[in-house]
C-alpha cells in the first residue's frame, strides 16, 4: 500500500498550515477487509505533510487552512493505485485534475513530454547500466586471462628451474662416475702392482728356497764322502 506525500502552497508561494483529512468517500471492499468513511487525521506544517500505507481505492483529502489567508477548506477525491512506491499528492492531483480548455493542450502536453522525457531517461539510464554491466564482464574476463597468462609464465619458469636443476643433478652424477671410474682404475692399477710384488717376492723365496735344497744335498753327499772315508781308515787300521 502506497504512502502519499505532498506540499501545498498558496498563489503566493507561502506554505499551507492546517489539517487534513483522509477518508473514503464511501463504504468499499479493501481487499483483506471493509474501508469505512472514517476520517484520519495529518497536520499540515510549512506546507508539507504525510500519510500512512493508504488501501488502494478511491480516496478523499480534505484541507483545512488555520490563521488569516489560509483556505477554509478545500476537497479533492481521487483513486490510488495499487502500489508500493510512495505517492507525490501533486502528481495524483495532475493526473485527475480537469484543467479549463484554454490551457488544457499546453499543460496536457507539457506534462506528457515531461513523462516521456522521464521514460527515455530511464531507458537510457537502463541501456547505459547494461553496457556498464558488459564492460564489466570483458573486463573480468581479460583479467582472468592476464591472470591464466601469468600462472602458465610461473609454471613455465618453474619447470625451466626444475629442468635446470635436473641437469645440474645429472651433470654432478657423471662427474661422480667419472670420480668413481678414475677411482675403480687406480685400485686396479694399484692390486695389479700388490700382484706383482707378491709374485716378485714369491720368486725370490722359491729361488732361496732352491738354492738351500742345492746347499744342502751338496753338505749331505760331503758328509756321506767324509762317513766313508772315515770307515775305509777305520777297517784298516
Amino acid at each position: 500500500m502506497p504512502v502519499v506525500f505532498g506540499n501545498v502552497v498558496n498563489v503566493a508561494g507561502i506554505p499551507l498550515e492546517g489539517t487534513l483529512w483522509v477518508s473514503s468517500p464511501d463504504w468499499r471492499p479493501g481487499g483483506t477487509a471493509v474501508v469505512s468513511m472514517n476520517r484520519k487525521t495529518y497536520l499540515v506544517e510549512a506546507g508539507h505533510f504525510r500519510t500512512d500505507d493508504l488501501v488502494p481505492g478511491k480516496v478523499l483529502f480534505e484541507f483545512r487552512g488555520d490563521g488569516d489567508g489560509q483556505v477554509r477548506r478545500k476537497s479533492y477525491e481521487f483513486v490510488v493505485p495499487d502500489q508500493d512506491d510512495d505517492l507525490d499528492f501533486l502528481n495524483l492531483l495532475d493526473t485527475q485534475y480537469e484543467y479549463p480548455n484554454e490551457v488544457v493542450g499546453q499543460a496536457q502536453q507539457a506534462a506528457r513530454e515531461a513523462r516521456q522525457s522521464a521514460s527515455s531517461a530511464a531507458d537510457s539510464l537502463a541501456r547505459v547500466q547494461s553496457t556498464v554491466g558488459s564492460a564489466e564482464r570483458v573486463l573480468q574476463a581479460e583479467s582472468a586471462s592476464k591472470a591464466s597468462e601469468y600462472a602458465a609464465a610461473t609454471s613455465a619458469g618453474e619447470s625451466a628451474s626444475s629442468a635446470s636443476e635436473a641437469a645440474s643433478s645429472a651433470a654432478a652424477a657423471s662427474s661422480s662416475a667419472s670420480a668413481a671410474a678414475g677411482s675403480a682404475t687406480e685400485a686396479k692399477t694399484a692390486a695389479a702392482s700388490a700382484v706383482s710384488d707378491v709374485t716378485s717376492a714369491l720368486s725370490s723365496m722359491v729361488s732361496a728356497a732352491e738354492a738351500a735344497e742345492t746347499a744342502a744335498e751338496g753338505s749331505a753327499t760331503a758328509a756321506a764322502s767324509s762317513a766313508s772315508t772315515a770307515q775305509e781308515c777305520a777297517t784298516s787300521a
